[in-house]
């Protein structure tokens, strides 16, 4: 999604892209945060830092009856 941000930019200049959710725990702890450090620089690579958002916190799913 993050590479279509430019197309995407092209025909809709307000779109924004939110990214929402803390990396797993297991995954830090092996992995650290690499991902989403590869995900922020490539969205400073494209130039569209005003157009993806980080949401760097856990979401738990909403329950329905």
């Amino acid at each position: 999604m993050i590479d279509a941000m430019p197309s995407i930019l092209e025909s809709c200049r307000n779109a924004v892209y939110v990214v929402l959710g803390a990396t797993h725990p297991h995954l830090v702890r092996h992995q650290g945060e690499a991902y989403r450090e590869s995900l922020m620089a490539r969205v400073r690579e494209l130039d569209i830092e005003d157009h993806v958002v980080f949401l760097d916190r856990f979401v738990d799913k909403a329950k329905t009856n």
